[in-house]
């Protein structure tokens, strides 16, 4: 485990969503799925904003049944 790792694990905003299992766990919840569709759609926009990633120069959104399953299914 790297030095990153360690410091990582001993943060306790990071325990805390491990805890309630939110770590590699990305979905949205039945709670906000029945939201009016305004909520809905502003969850919708604000997870293709925080799943994106930047690398040389270049934005990539993957979103997928095969790389996100729960997440996709609760949204899609």
């Amino acid at each position: 485990m790297t030095e990153a790792n360690n410091v990582l694990k001993e943060n306790p905003f990071y325990l805390k969503l491990s805890e309630l299992g939110l770590i590699n766990n990305k979905h949205v919840s039945s709670v906000l799925q029945k939201h009016t569709v305004s909520v809905c759609h502003a969850i919708i926009a604000g997870v293709f904003d925080a799943d994106g990633t930047y690398a040389k120069g270049q934005f990539d959104l993957e979103f997928s049944a095969k790389t996100g399953p729960k997440l996709f299914h609760s949204v899609v």
